[in-house]
């Protein structure tokens, strides 16, 4: 009888310690998707942060494209002449702006030509800086732009670029300082100008590197003046042009990182 006993009790426990294992398998299986859920949100939310990332990075471009587009489409300055530099005095310190009047100018019309034209009795009637060119580089290995590269265009009657023989002189300044502090002068001769117009790489604009004396400026918008006095009067008027270049200055970048920081 207790033999009997015995083996019914054996026979309903040995379904109750089975279903004890495959409870335990089961939960371990949980834990484990469990797991693996938590990996795949956090690559989700490291994709939506990426993502996020490059949206804000092409709102930007498209911001900065924006405003180049703009800037190219407002290059004529035939309402506002544009401002008069002082050649007479050799000191730099006593180089004046004064305001041209608007009779000085004459309106230019775009026209598709691009074909350049090269004569000492050629007119020229628009002088340029091209926006997109002119910038400032760092050459000298120290933090800051120490030089510029400024790139003039100078246009004919028919709105076709021309190189007529003449003098170049560029004057920067600071924007920030309340005198317009002058931060470099370059005389450019007519020689010298003929020479870099020979030896250019591209014929669509007039490359002129200009070192800064004092080296790289403390300022991050400087402004450009540039004056063509052409070699024959007879053939064109003096032409100017200007121009608010933002650099980088050398109290902008942080210093090099050193391990004692």
């Amino acid at each position: 009888m207790i033999r009997h006993w015995f083996c019914a009790l054996l026979c309903l426990a040995i379904p109750a310690f089975s279903g004890c294992g495959n409870n335990l398998r089961t939960q371990r299986q949980v834990d484990q998707f469990g797991v693996q859920r938590r990996v795949l949100e956090d690559q989700i939310y490291d994709l939506q942060y990426e993502y996020n990332k490059l949206a804000d990075k092409v709102t930007e471009l498209e911001t900065q494209n924006t405003d180049l587009r703009t800037k190219v489409n407002s290059t004529d300055a035939s309402d506002v002449g544009p401002p008069l530099i002082d050649l007479n005095p050799a000191d730099n310190s006593s180089a004046q702006i004064h305001p041209t009047s608007r009779s000085n100018l004459q309106p230019t019309v775009r026209s598709a030509s691009h074909r350049v034209e090269s004569a000492d009795n050629i007119e020229a009637i628009n002088l340029e800086i091209n926006r997109l060119r002119t910038v400032g580089r760092n050459l000298d290995g120290i933090r800051g732009d120490d030089t510029l590269l400024v790139h003039l265009q100078l246009r004919s009657r028919k709105d076709e670029l021309v190189t007529p023989r003449g003098s170049v002189v560029v004057a920067a300044y600071e924007t920030a300082s309340a005198g317009s502090q002058l931060l470099g002068r370059w005389d450019i001769t007519a020689e010298q100008l003929a020479e870099i117009i020979r030896s250019r790489p591209s014929p669509r604009t007039i490359p002129l590197k200009l070192d800064f004396p004092a080296g790289s400026p403390a300022v991050e918008f400087i402004e450009i003046k540039v004056q063509f006095k052409p070699a024959n009067p007879a053939t064109s008027n003096d032409l100017f042009a200007a121009y608010t270049l933002k650099i980088i200055p050398r109290s902008k970048l942080a210093p090099a990182w050193s391990p004692n920081r």
